[in-house]
């Protein structure tokens, strides 16, 4: 780690909102289902699964609206779950 990222990581986080719906989502899973999500929001490679896709597989799976920006963002990991280190 660089000397600007361990700074960085020591800096509390101001960020405000609410939590991250993935997050959530994962918290009220069970375990193969987990598993089968994870696996397909975490796919970075070049032929993964399009955040529209897994918004509406989503919905008709478990019933849960969930926006493909909450999923685009954390894929980022610039969502407020945790994933992002800040």
């Amino acid at each position: 780690m660089s000397k600007l990222e361990e700074a960085l990581a020591k800096i509390p986080s101001t960020r405000k909102g609410s939590r991250c719906s993935i997050a959530a989502l994962y918290e009220s899973l069970p375990d193969g289902e987990l598993a089968a999500l994870k696996k397909v929001i975490d796919d970075h490679g070049v032929n993964r699964t399009p955040g529209l896709a897994i918004s509406q597989a989503v919905a008709a799976a478990y019933g849960v609206d969930i926006h493909r920006a909450s999923i685009d963002r954390h894929r980022r990991k610039d969502c407020l779950c945790g994933r992002s280190g800040r």
